[in-house]
């Protein structure tokens, strides 16, 4: 079993802010740092760590953190 990294862990980490800083109700524009260009590399990073392919309809999804943790449960199971 793959040991992928927390949703919370990877956001901050992507995104360069403190993990404190991201909570499970952040969003694309709620953090400074969650920005389009952000949210772009937290798309990237998702595929990376946790090597899924997006399309654009799953960018949508992925601009909360309540998805992008939800993805995490599924993946870890």
């Amino acid at each position: 079993m793959k040991n992928f990294p927390s949703p919370f862990t990877l956001v901050a980490d992507t995104l360069d802010c403190a993990v404190t800083d991201v909570s499970a109700e952040s969003e694309l524009g709620e953090l400074p740092e969650w920005d389009s260009m952000g949210h772009l590399n937290i798309m990237m990073a998702l595929e990376d760590q946790y090597g899924i392919t997006l399309n654009e309809k799953s960018v949508e999804k992925y601009r909360k953190m309540e998805n992008i943790i939800n993805l995490y449960n599924e993946l870890v199971g």
